[in-house]
């Protein structure tokens, strides 16, 4: 925003009061906003010659408040110009405020225009299309009045009117309520363009407002303006409603509020109660009923007397209505209609709140008398239970008593206790008259409330009717809503703690229906009627939409849309044609057939199908490699026979079969892909190898089509390397590059880089994007004809081009087994762009597309393509960004591009022949910007995410230096290799729980983690596997900080060296442990608490050894200490699992179990659970009763176990018969290795043998 020397305390004190200027009975003159003029210039000059407020022009508040560029171009101003209006487009009222806010230092008020017919301005919810919208144009109004705090700051609007001129009158009053300070009135429709201005209808606006009212249209000299203030009165002030209607309609306004106030919830009945007694009440009681019958009686008459008025208007209106009068006079007697209608109204309301104010004060008197007297009997039947119970104690004693007495003082107590009994039947009717009374009670209260209830009902049904009519806005600002607090929720669960087999048999699992082969092909092949249209639809798209569709609202944009794409086709197709190494005609014919299948069978309503940069140069690589120059070379006529030139005409021609073929059998793997539903193919296509992927191919694009913008002769190289070569011929050539080309080749790419850019920056305010490329191409057709280039500076031309079209013919089949490799590659790609671009938009416009569907269409186009010489067609995203932005709603418009594309080439064909080639191949480098931009994506992937970053940049080196094929496999591969590492080497942690919950987090991360003692938790995030089972284990070996198998053969070999020693009679087992005989041993370590040596002499083999593992053991053996007790698994991770992956639990299960160590699982999925069950997973060693809902069910069980610390292990049931045994511990060291056995070292055993 540009100022001139402007100071806004000097510019305030120099300002003027706009409304000052209306108050003052004069004709006011204003300069009204236009685009190309209401310059700060223009303004300067009008105010010469004595003009009283100038405006801005219009500018869009969103872009002013977004950007200072905006500003410095939009906003320009000085110390003189005062007063000032700044017209604001606007449909937001935060973004409105925020932009007064910016100009309102130098500026005297803003203006929101309302007005202005221009299609851009409506579809973007700007301008005329606000006059439909009250409520937004008072909410943008109050916003900024809270915004600028200055009273003098003016706020105004300007409008259309309504073809109803009651909706207009009905507008000006809701923004005269919300605080407008003038109005501006364009005395036409929106419709209406030069049609005459209807000034009897902004005379009816100015007699119905208060506010100043500016006359606007067709006012182009000061005599007009002179002659429309006479005509249209608008310095005149609205007669004021009469007083006596003034005082009804507060009447009524204090009526509603009275009536709210006794509706407050939180009020009860009582407190009233305690209001009304009052002294104050007392005094004005006396002439209650007196004012309650004036009052009736006056709103009785009022209400009369707007009858008399309906009646009296309404007739008046059905005949003036008939006659033809002068303009405006039925307006005006519509207008006084509506004001009687409205005391109609306001005199009806009053004396109906009336009424039910009254009814409502009675009400409120009998509820608090009825709560009042539900709380007496409340208070007499809790007295009376109290007395029952009493009564019911001392009946106990006394019957004790008479158990305890004799049979003598059995009269006497037989007496007592029948009077107690008629003393009870008292109590007891007592009781239940007592209840009869509190039930009547009740219902009383209940009755009261529903009339209550009623009441309000119909109060809020009157109000919203009052609400509807609008009559008079209520005074002051709209309250905000109260924002809601927040609540730290807590919640306690108690339920038992769940293992799965406790969970299965107490919830029963519901059956699952499991059909059998021939139900389901029974199923699948039955046909209905529905079902039979239900398919077709789906086969054939069209029928599902074409009949819905609406042709008032969209044939119009569909046919714009279809010819400025068509436009874009045309020429795209030429340039594309370069890049697939054929003919530039054969463009359009790619351009044109594809679009009539996928206007049948495609589901997307904004592809514009045709041909696509990086497809057409994969489709140019596979023609240069099977139709190279080398086999068309023949021998010059009249030369030496070594000197050769190639047959351009047969090189084409055989081009043009490769292409075909290429195309016919793209689309047959497509065809066969969509009818196997294997569009899920395309999720392995990642967005990072995506980008990647097309920014290589734009690199590719580039180079291919620098040589023809330089017209050097360069060799046609394919395969790996190829770019480079390219490059290093086309420097090797430079000098001989064609100036008249390049020329012509630069201007092209700066002028459509440039113009595409304005239609981006300024895409709201241009209603159709500029076709600067069907612009550039027609004069730079013109100037290479008229200059007869190609003969005068040898420049590169299309030369010819086929009018018509040819007949369809069947490529080759026999070139299918040479292109095999790279049609699977081009049917991905074409595909994968296709949907990619297509639901983007289907999102946009909120319809889906189906993928397996957009196979089979692409394959449909593609095959009927090929048998008419075209080549490969997908879509472009910049065709389909100008089919979408210019209006396009269905495949109509594709239908009427290729209409457009028709007309190219049946009759304009021959006109385009002398359009050089550097232009079309300078079309085309212009069109790779957005793939280019594409590495502007590589930082923020980098912050995001390093392994997509990495996938993006070696997929687009790699297409680079390899080609786009094998680039696109390579790239694929690595995409799929970082998903297999990143499963190979997944996340674990060892968990711990936060004190006083459930909950469990990782150790590493959070601090305050508790673990619960000799309890280990470990949660592994990822499928368990063949590929990391390995991993796995290690995963368990870290968290528990031991290795099982290594405990266990440590102590397998103490337990050897023992037996040794108990055989040469050094060592005895005894109740108490294993002792020595008190002869030297080196490996033992004496016991300082010995025993008598008399309890020694007990049998050793009736003694059972108990051996703590944790403590110094009497050999020398280290034995690695296991401080846990139970392990416990958090599975809710695993996905799967497969065979090797369970027997690899179960061998982990029985390594810990052989240390005394129990493994748990908890949180396993069910198809997880049922997958160990079918893979025979549990036995007596492992059973369903480890296995647990949650973590927290299982550390509750532990907790509940009271497990000892002190460790017994497993072995310890052979000890007592060691002492007698003599052989070798043989069989256990066969069972060991035996077990240690891991799954790949077995399966190399068997194969082994």
């Amino acid at each position: 925003m540009k100022s001139d020397y402007i100071q806004a305390s000097v510019c305030q004190e120099k300002r003027k009061d706009p409304i000052e200027m209306f108050h003052s009975g004069q004709l006011v003159k204003v300069c009204a906003p236009m685009v190309r003029y209401s310059k700060l210039a223009f303004r300067t000059l009008v105010r010469k010659y004595s003009c009283d407020l100038c405006y801005t022009p219009m500018i869009v508040a969103a872009d002013f408040v977004k950007s200072i560029k905006a500003r410095d171009s939009e906003f320009t101003t000085n110390q003189g110009d005062c007063p000032l209006i700044v017209q604001f487009a606007a449909n937001d009222a935060r973004i409105l405020s925020e932009a007064a806010g910016i100009v309102h230092p130098y500026a005297n008020g803003i203006d929101i225009n309302c007005g202005c017919p221009q299609r851009w301005a409506i579809g973007e919810g700007y301008g005329a299309c606000l006059i439909n919208k009250p409520e937004l144009i008072q909410d943008m109004v109050k916003q900024v009045r809270n915004q600028v705090d200055n009273p003098k700051f003016s706020v105004s609007i300007k409008i259309r009117i309504h073809n109803d001129l009651i909706r207009t009158v009905d507008l000006c009053r809701k923004a005269e309520a919300a605080g407008v300070s003038w109005i501006t009135v364009h005395g036409r429709t929106v419709e209406e363009r030069h049609q005459p201005v209807h000034y009897d209808a902004i005379k009816i606006i100015k007699e119905s407002i208060s506010i100043p009212v500016i006359a606007n249209g067709d006012i182009r000299t000061l005599k007009d303006a002179e002659n429309v203030w006479q005509v249209t009165g608008t310095d005149g002030v609205k007669k004021k409603m009469t007083i006596q209607w003034v005082a009804v309609a507060s009447f009524l306004y204090a009526e509603i509020g009275l009536i709210l106030i006794f509706c407050l919830p939180f009020i009860p009945p009582q407190r009233w109660q305690k209001i009304f007694s009052f002294s104050v009440w007392g005094k004005i009681a006396s002439f209650w009923n007196k004012a309650f019958l004036t009052i009736i009686i006056l709103l009785i008459v009022l209400f009369l007397d707007a009858v008399r008025e309906v009646r009296k208007y309404s007739s008046a209106h059905a005949i003036e209505k008939g006659t033809t009068t002068k303009p405006g006079t039925f307006e005006h007697t519509q207008m006084k209609l509506f004001r009687s209608q409205r005391n109609l109204y306001i005199s009806g309301f009053s004396l109906f709140f009336w009424l039910v104010l009254r009814r409502l004060v009675t009400l409120i008197t009998q509820l608090a008398k009825e709560m009042s007297n539900k709380g007496v009997l409340q208070s007499q039947a809790e007295n009376t239970n109290k007395a029952a119970k009493k009564f019911m104690e001392e009946n106990e004693k006394l019957k004790w008593i008479l158990k305890s007495h004799g049979k003598d003082d059995g009269n006497v107590l037989e007496k007592e206790n029948k009077k107690l009994v008629e003393d009870q039947a008292k109590l007891k009717t007592e009781l239940k008259k007592t209840s009869e009374a509190l039930s009547k009670a009740q219902n009383d209260v209940i009755t009261m409330k529903m009339q209550a209830e009623r009441l309000s009902k119909e109060y809020d049904q009157l109000l919203r009717e009052h609400a509807e009519l609008q009559v008079m806005a209520a005074p002051g600002d709209k309250s905000e809503p109260p924002q809601l607090s927040e609540y730290h929720c807590n919640y306690v669960v108690s339920r038992p703690v769940y293992s799965e087999l406790a969970f299965q048999q107490k919830h029963e699992r519901r059956l699952q229906e499991r059909r059998t082969l021939r139900e389901s092909l029974a199923k699948s092949c039955s046909c209905s009627r529905k079902k039979a249209f239900g398919m077709l639809k789906t086969l054939l798209p069209v029928f599902e939409w074409l009949p819905k569709y609406r042709v008032k609202d969209w044939l119009l944009s569909d046919i714009i849309s279809g010819i400025s794409t068509g436009l874009v086709a045309t020429l795209q197709g030429m340039a594309y044609a370069l890049l697939a190494a054929v003919p530039v005609g054969y463009g359009l014919y790619s351009a044109f057939f594809p679009i009539l299948t996928y206007f049948i069978f495609g589901t997307s309503r904004h592809l514009s199908v045709g041909p696509f940069p990086v497809v057409s140069l994969m489709v140019g690589s596979v023609v240069l490699s099977m139709a190279p120059d080398e086999d068309f070379l023949i021998p010059m006529n009249g030369t030496a026979a070594n000197i050769t030139v190639v047959d351009s005409a047969a090189r084409d021609a055989a081009r043009v079969l490769v292409a075909s073929a290429l195309t016919l059998l793209v689309g047959i793997i497509q065809l066969i892909f969509g009818c196997l539903q294997i569009g899920f193919i395309v999720r392995y296509l990642a967005d990072p190898l995506v980008g990647g992927f097309t920014t290589a191919a734009a690199f590719q694009v580039l180079v291919s089509q620098l040589k023809i913008v330089l017209n050097v002769p360069t060799k046609n190289y394919n395969g790996i390397l190829s770019i480079i070569y390219t490059l290093i011929e086309i420097f090797e050539n430079i000098g001989d590059t064609n100036i008249a080309d390049f020329i012509a080749g630069l201007l092209t790419i700066v002028i459509c880089m440039a113009v595409k850019e304005l239609n981006d920056r300024y895409k709201h305010k241009i209603p159709i994007p500029i076709p600067i490329e069907v612009i550039v191409t027609i004069i730079a057709t013109a100037i290479s004809y008229g200059a007869n280039l190609e003969k005068n500076y040898n420049a590169g031309i299309v030369k010819s081009i086929p009018r018509g079209f040819l007949p369809p013919a069947l490529p080759p089949v026999s070139l299918f087994s040479g292109m095999a490799a790279e049609s699977f590659s081009v049917a991905v790609v074409a595909y994968a762009i296709a949907v990619s671009v297509g639901k983007v938009y289907a999102t946009k416009h909120d319809y889906t597309i189906d993928g397996n569907q957009e196979f089979i269409a692409f394959g449909i186009s593609n095959i009927f393509s090929g048998c008419f010489s075209c080549f490969v067609a997908t879509t472009a995203l910049s065709r389909t960004a100008v089919q979408e932005s210019t209006g396009g709603k269905t495949q109509v418009a594709g239908i009427i591009s290729a209409v457009v594309v028709m007309i190219a080439i049946v009759a304009l064909g021959k006109l385009l022949e002398p359009l050089q080639k550097s232009v079309l191949a300078a079309v085309v480098i212009a069109n790779l910007k957005g793939m280019f931009m594409q590495v502007c994506d590589v930082p923020r992937l980098w912050r995001q995410n390093k392994t997509d970053a990495v996938i993006w940049v070696f997929t687009c080196v790699v297409s680079i230096i390899l080609g786009l094929d094998l680039g696109l496999l390579a790239g694929l591969v690595f995409a799929l290799l970082t998903v297999v590492l990143r499963v190979q080497f997944p996340s674990w942690n060892g968990l711990g729980s936060i004190p006083s919950t459930d909950i469990y987090k990782s150790t590493k991360d959070y601090k305050n983690i508790e673990e619960p003692e000799g309890v280990k938790i470990l949660r592994f995030s990822s499928p368990i596997f063949y590929g990391n089972v390995d991993g796995f284990k290690k995963c368990i070996k870290s968290t528990v900080g031991f290795d099982a198998i290594r405990v266990y053969n440590k102590r397998l070999k103490a337990l050897r060296r023992i037996q040794k020693l108990i055989k040469k009679g050094q060592l005895r087992a005894t109740k108490n442990g294993i002792i020595s005989d008190g002869s030297p041993n080196n490996a033992f370590e004496p016991d300082e608490d010995i025993e008598d040596f008399e309890e020694l002499d007990v049998p050793t083999k009736e003694i059972e050894v108990q051996v703590d593992w944790n403590s110094e053991l009497p050999v020398k053996v280290n034995v690695p200490k296991v401080p846990i007790h139970s392990l416990v698994l958090d599975c809710g991770a695993i996905s799967f699992l497969d065979v090797v992956g369970v027997r690899s639990l179960k061998m982990i299960v029985k390594e810990f179990q052989r240390i005394d160590v129990n493994v748990y699982f908890a949180s396993l999925q069910d198809h997880v659970l049922e997958k160990l069950e079918q893979c025979g997973f549990f036995d007596d060693h492992v059973k369903m009763d480890t296995f647990f809902l949650t973590v927290h069910d299982a550390i509750l069980y532990l907790q509940n176990q009271g497990k000892s610390q002190e460790g017994q292990d497993s072995i310890l049931e052979k000890i007592t018969l060691i002492q007698d045994c003599k052989d070798p511990l043989e069989l256990m060291e066969a069972e060991l290795v035996e077990e240690e056995l891991d799954v790949q070292d077995e399966a190399i055993r068997r194969l082994a043998s």
